[in-house]
């Protein structure tokens, strides 16, 4: 897993489009404090090929989440809403109430 910082965290957004239209596949709760979110999304630096994108929250201090069995009622046509204030990082689903703030987060790309 590679850490997102403050800095590349727009050109991240931009890369994936803000998930726009993107499909929500799994979350893995590994611990209270750390949870593992898993993407399928278009990768504009790869021609816009479907990729698997995994993001693990760590250090988590609020949290919305819904059933793994409700993903797929999630409607990411409007993507997602990511930002980070210098201390946390701010997620949210757009047009949902799943939202994680957490203090680090990171991300790996895979094979769709």
């Amino acid at each position: 897993m590679k850490p997102l910082s403050k800095n590349s965290l727009e050109n991240f957004l931009k890369r994936f489009e803000y998930f726009k239209d993107g499909e929500f596949r799994d979350i893995i709760i590994n611990s209270p404090t750390n949870i593992t979110l898993n993407f399928a999304i278009q990768d504009a630096s790869r021609g816009y090929d479907w990729i698997t994108l995994k993001l693990e929250f760590d250090g988590i201090s609020d949290a919305s989440l819904l059933d793994s069995s409700n993903l797929a009622h999630i409607d990411m046509s409007e993507g997602v809403y990511l930002k980070n204030d210098g201390t946390e990082f701010a997620f949210k689903v757009n047009n949902s109430t799943f939202k994680i703030k957490s203090s680090s987060l990171k991300y790996e790309e895979g094979q769709f």
